[in-house]
């Protein structure tokens, strides 16, 4: 290891290359938890879910490095570790009756052992309060799922009425029949507005979700739309583009008047299998994205990407949309060799200030913890081979693993720390 990636990483892990064991006396649970993604520059992160009832919650936690105090510092003054913001997805619920996971003292113990002064998780407000903030993950319009092509119609329907929820999963099987059914026009907009003002504005900082690479994504005139909503029985993809599209652009629209209380956050690159997913990505799609963005420009948009091969692509979106961000590396993207390649292509091209530094999608408090440990070595091999080339001094490459581990979170998601003081 080259003495400048020893050097960041020193400061980056508050105790150097040699990591502390793990936390947790048992082996993680078969089941998933929390999905968490962090950002260094100061305490502070997001929320998903934290299981059971209530609303799903998704993205967001800070991170700052620690360092000697000086005009270059990385640690906050009150912090003995490196600080990162989490957001998390929150598709799978902690477990009650799971000594790992029920404890909120347990969670704070493990987000202490490698700094992580706030997380994020999809879920209910109340005992992790103190840890999270929270991003609602509920209606999935744009998401497909395999073998349907009336997934934005259900979607809206499954929420209309209704106070949100946990969202639907991946490839879940039979639908459970909705309270209400969408059969007009005026029905569509009902919904999308019952929606909009079901969310807990002021409690959460984002809503997620996940646009498909598969839909063809344009402006559906209301006609077009009243006849496709006809031909439902008989749907395929050509409706599904439509029933996507229109109920997308109504939405946004909605959500776009209260575009100073939230962030519209999105996975990108990650397409259904008959179980799972796998990564795939269309230009079309970034494309149609460039377009999405730009016609709601009073909208915050942030994306987490799946696709290794996209990522120049979406930095030249970051680049030139005011409203278009950056955070972490999703699902098919973390690993390290990915996140190495995605760092450097960052900081190459897209400004601090629009990227997150990172996001561990981890499914339970354990495995960001040991997320957390990987990234920050990525990070630190990245910014020391920066360091060496002449491209950063060693505080310039400190600074900026502050900018876009901890002060990112704070300015693109409204993140606190859960140290003011930091």
């Amino acid at each position: 290891m080259p003495s400048d990636t020893s050097d960041i990483l020193d400061k980056l892990w508050p105790l150097g290359r040699r990591m502390p064991p793990s936390p947790s006396p048992r082996p993680s649970p078969a089941w998933r938890g929390w999905t968490a993604s962090h950002v260094v520059t100061n305490p502070g992160a997001s929320v998903g879910q934290a299981g059971g009832r209530g609303f799903s919650f998704s993205r967001r936690e800070r991170a700052g490095v620690r360092g000697k105090r000086g005009p270059t510092d990385l640690r906050a003054s009150n912090m003995t570790g490196t600080i990162e913001c989490c957001q998390s997805s929150g598709k799978y619920p902690l477990h009650p009756e799971n000594s790992q996971t029920r404890s909120a003292d347990f969670q704070s113990a493990v987000s202490q052992a490698c700094s992580l002064h706030r997380l994020g998780l999809s879920g209910p407000t109340g005992a992790f309060d103190a840890l999270l903030q929270y991003a609602l993950e509920w209606g999935f319009f744009t998401r497909c799922q395999w073998g349907e092509f009336d997934t934005a119609l259900y979607e809206l329907e499954r929420c209309w009425g209704r106070k949100p929820e946990s969202p639907s999963p991946i490839g879940a099987g039979g639908r459970p029949a909705p309270d209400r059914t969408i059969r007009s026009l005026a029905d569509v907009h009902a919904a999308v507005e019952h929606y909009v003002k079901s969310i807990p504005y002021g409690r959460v900082l984002a809503t997620a979700t996940h646009l498909s690479t598969d839909i063809d994504y344009r402006i559906v005139s209301d006609k077009e739309m009243e006849r496709a909503l006809t031909r439902r029985a008989q749907a395929e993809a050509a409706e599904r583009d439509l029933y996507a599209s229109y109920v997308q652009e109504a939405f946004l629209t909605a959500l776009e008047k209260h575009g100073g209380e939230i962030v519209y956050q999105f996975s990108f690159g990650a397409e259904p299998l008959p179980f799972e997913t796998g990564s795939r990505l269309t230009q079309r799609a970034i494309a149609q994205l460039a377009e999405m963005v730009s016609r709601h420009p009073k909208l915050r948009f942030q994306c987490f990407l799946a696709s290794r091969h996209a990522n120049q692509s979406l930095c030249t979106l970051a680049r030139e949309l005011p409203n278009f961000s950056l955070a972490g590396y999703w699902w098919h993207n973390f690993f390290p060799t990915v996140i190495r390649q995605i760092i450097g292509e960052r900081l190459d091209m897209v400004p601090a200030n629009k990227q997150v530094g990172f996001f561990s999608d981890a499914y339970c408090v354990e495995w960001t913890y040991a997320k957390a440990i990987l990234v920050r070595k990525q990070m630190a091999q990245v910014l020391a081979q920066r360091i060496e080339q002449g491209q950063y001094t060693r505080e310039e490459a400190l600074a900026i693993a502050r900018a876009i581990l901890f002060e990112t979170p704070q300015s693109l998601l409204g993140m606190t720390p859960r140290h003011p003081r930091s």
